[in-house]
């Protein structure tokens, strides 16, 4: 059985003017990633406070990053230890590849659905 939640990732202190990362993702009874799938995965500003723009990317099995192929082939692919452990908030992620190595902290895990119950989480107020 699993969770569908989403992980949002803030930068650490040394990375502070870097967007949050989004991840949607099932996770088991052991907090970690369910399933072998491939997780979507969005960095950027929800808000849009810190300007810029999003950047979209599809995180495979092994934890490689895909940005798309409007990257070149040397920039279109990172790294993301998302699947190396537990997920719970406060665990430190390293997302990195060509000319960037960042660290975030996994500030909120939101739940989608608990396919134990088959309910959706409960709305906040």
């Amino acid at each position: 059985m699993s969770k569908y939640v989403r992980i949002v990732a803030k930068p650490t202190v040394d990375s502070q003017d870097t967007p949050p990362v989004y991840l949607d993702v099932a996770v088991n009874e052991e907090d970690e990633i369910a399933r072998d799938n491939a997780i979507f995965g969005f960095q950027g500003d929800m808000n849009n406070k810190l300007g810029g723009g999003s950047l979209p990317f599809i995180l495979d099995p092994r934890g490689k990053a895909d940005f798309g192929e409007e990257y070149k082939s040397s920039e279109r692919y990172g790294e993301l230890d998302l699947r190396e452990g537990k997920i719970f908030e406060g665990r430190i992620l390293r997302f990195h590849g060509p000319g960037f190595d960042k660290k975030y902290r996994i500030t909120e895990i939101i739940t989608f659905i608990d396919s134990r119950t088959g309910a959706p989480a409960p709305s906040s107020p």
